[in-house]
């Protein structure tokens, strides 16, 4: 996944081809959060829809359902 540099809320997230930039660094957070090393926010799934084809977005890490992952 990539984030999209974006170091605000809304940013979007995509998936693609590694080329070893920022924004490819997903870090675990103690709470099941991914954080992006490119822009140090979270993974979200706006609205906590876990619905099929959602667009992921980059958000503040506040703890929301949406942005806790099971990370394996």
């Amino acid at each position: 996944m990539i984030g999209s540099g974006a170091r605000r809320d809304g940013g979007t997230v995509s998936t693609g081809f590694c080329d070893a930039g920022y924004a490819q660094d997903w870090l675990a957070g103690p709470g099941g959060e991914l954080i992006n090393q490119g822009s140090g926010l979270c993974l979200d799934d706006p609205g906590n829809s876990q619905v099929a084809g959602t667009q992921l977005v980059l958000e503040d890490c506040d703890g929301r359902l949406g942005e806790v992952w099971a990370i394996a």
